[in-house]
C-alpha cells in the first residue's frame, strides 16, 4: 500500500469525558447496597467493555470510540458465542464496528447494522479486505485533484458526487450496503468523511456530545487537500495491523432502524451489542460534520434519523401498547415527580422513549434469536440528578417480559460518565458510582 507507514496528522476526534480502562475496576459480584442480589457470576473472565489505549491508537485515530467497547470484549463475546456452537451473531447497534474487526480472524456468518450512516461506513472499512482498503485509499487521494469547487465545502461534495454512481445519493448506497459497491464506496465516503470531521473540530457546543452545524467555508479549520491527505494515512497506519480476514468469515451490512429490520425469526445464533445509552447522547449530532456530508445536508432525514433514535434528546410521541414492568414506571414516576426544573415535562418523556424503545429492540431480539440464543449486552448506569438509574437490573426486568432470561452479570466501576457533567448531579452526590454492564440474556 502506498505510504503503509506514513504517520497522520490526524488527531483522535472529539472523545467526551470516558471512564478509564481498569480491568482492576471490576466490582464485586455481590455488592449488595448497590446491586442487591441480582448480579451472577457467570461471565468469570470477561474483560473490561470500555475501549483500551491500545483501540484508541488504532481505530481510535479514525473516529471517536467512546460509544464502543473494546476490541478485547468483543473476542471475549465472540469465543463465548462460538463455546456455545453459534455462529450466525448480529449486532444491531453496530457503532464503530468494533465486534467487524473482532470477528476477522473468526469463521463466522456475522450481520451488523446501525441506524447512522457514518457507522455503517465505519463497519465497511473494520470488515474490509486489506485489497479493498488499499483500493479505496488509491482512489481518494486520485480524487483529490479532481474535485472541482471554489472552497473546501463544495470540494468535499464534488469528491463525494465522483465516488458515487450516476444519478445516486449515498442514502441510495445506503439502501443495500452489502454489495461490493456499496461497500467500497462506503469505505472511500468514509475517508472523506473523517477528514471533515478533523477540519470542523472547534465546532463543539456546551453540550459535549453535540456537535455545532457548520455555518460556511469560514468555520473549517484547514484545507481539503491536507485533511483528506491525514485521513488517508490514518487508513493506511491502521490497515497496515489489521489480520487478512479468516477463510469462513462472511459479514452483511445495513443501515436501518432496529425496529424496521427485516431478519428472519431464529436465524440469528447470538447477538452482541451495546445499545444507546439513557443518557441523551445525540449520536448523529456526535458525528454532523459527517452525518451532513454522508445525508447531503438534507436536513429532513437528520432530523428523523434523530427522533427515531434510541435515547434521543428530542421530544416525540410515545410508542403506544409498549409494557413496561413496574421497575421501570417506579423510576420514571420518580423523575416526573422531581422537583428541579423539567423534570415532568421534559426528562421523564426521555426515560420513557428510552425504555419503550429497548422494550420494541428487546421483543425483535427474542424473535431473532434461535432456541438457546444468547445476546450479550453493554449497558451503563446513569443519574438523574441524585436518583440512581441502575440500567442493567431495568433492561433485565424488561428482557424476562419478552422470554429472555437474565442469567449471567459482570460489572465494572465507572469513574466518569455523562452523569458527572451535571453540576446538579455532582453537588447531590459527588461521587456517585456507577457501572458499565455486561449482561447475559438466554432465550428461555
Amino acid at each position: 500500500m502506498d505510504q503503509i507507514s506514513c504517520r497522520s496528522a490526524l488527531a483522535q476526534y472529539g472523545n467526551p469525558p470516558n471512564p478509564c480502562y481498569d480491568q482492576s475496576m471490576r466490582l464485586a459480584p455481590a455488592d449488595p447496597d448497590l446491586f442487591g442480589e441480582r448480579t451472577r457470576g457467570l461471565l468469570e473472565g470477561c474483560p473490561n467493555p470500555k475501549p483500551s489505549p491500545a483501540d484508541k491508537a488504532s481505530f481510535g485515530r479514525l473516529a471517536s470510540l467512546y460509544t464502543a467497547f473494546s476490541t478485547e470484549f468483543a473476542s471475549f463475546a465472540l469465543k463465548e458465542c462460538l463455546s456455545r456452537g453459534h455462529t450466525r451473531i448480529a449486532d444491531p447497534f453496530a457503532g464503530m464496528g468494533t465486534l467487524g474487526e473482532a470477528a476477522r480472524v473468526y469463521p463466522v456468518d456475522l450481520v451488523l447494522n446501525d441506524l447512522n450512516p457514518f457507522a455503517v461506513a465505519s463497519c465497511c472499512v473494520r470488515t474490509a479486505t486489506i485489497a479493498e482498503l488499499e483500493r479505496a485509499t488509491q482512489t481518494v487521494r486520485s480524487l483529490v485533484p479532481e474535485s472541482r469547487g471554489a472552497d473546501d465545502e463544495s470540494r468535499f461534495r464534488s469528491a463525494v458526487n465522483a465516488l458515487l454512481p450516476r444519478g445516486q445519493t449515498v442514502v441510495d448506497c445506503l439502501l443495500d450496503p452489502s454489495t461490493e459497491e456499496a461497500q467500497f464506496g462506503l469505505c472511500c465516503l468514509h475517508i472523506l468523511s473523517i477528514a471533515r470531521i478533523s477540519m470542523h473540530k472547534r465546532l463543539r457546543g456546551s453540550n459535549p456530545t453535540w456537535t455545532k452545524r457548520a455555518g460556511g467555508g469560514a468555520v473549517i479549520d484547514g484545507d481539503f487537500e491536507s485533511a483528506v491527505e491525514a485521513a488517508i494515512c490514518s487508513l493506511c497506519d491502521y490497515a497496515a495491523q489489521l489480520p487478512s480476514r479468516a477463510e469462513g468469515m462472511s459479514v452483511r451490512l445495513s443501515n436501518r432502524d432496529v425496529a424496521d429490520l427485516d431478519w428472519a425469526e431464529g436465524g440469528v445464533d447470538a447477538i452482541v451489542t451495546s445499545p444507546p445509552y439513557p443518557n441523551r447522547t445525540d449520536y448523529i449530532r456526535h458525528y454532523l460534520p459527517a452525518a451532513e456530508l454522508l445525508l447531503a445536508g438534507d436536513r429532513d432525514i437528520e432530523r428523523r434519523l434523530r427522533e427515531i433514535q434510541i435515547g434521543t434528546p428530542l421530544i416525540r410521541g410515545d410508542h403506544a401498547g409498549v409494557e413496561l414492568p413496574r421497575s421501570v414506571e417506579m423510576l420514571i414516576e420518580r423523575v416526573r415527580t422531581h422537583r428541579s426544573y423539567a423534570s415532568e415535562r421534559y426528562y421523564a418523556k426521555g426515560f420513557r422513549y428510552y425504555f419503550e424503545d429497548m422494550s420494541r429492540a428487546l421483543a425483535r431480539f427474542a424473535g431473532w434469536l434461535a432456541p438457546k440464543g444468547i445476546a450479550l449486552l453493554v449497558v451503563q448506569d446513569t443519574f438523574y440528578k441524585e436518583i440512581l438509574v441502575p440500567v442493567a437490573d431495568l433492561l433485565g426486568d424488561i428482557a424476562q417480559i419478552h422470554g429472555l432470561d437474565l442469567v449471567g452479570v459482570e460489572r465494572f466501576k465507572v469513574r466518569n460518565s455523562m452523569s458527572r457533567l451535571s453540576p446538579h448531579t455532582r453537588a447531590a452526590l459527588p461521587k456517585p458510582q456507577l457501572a458499565e454492564t455486561v449482561i447475559l440474556l438466554s432465550k428461555v
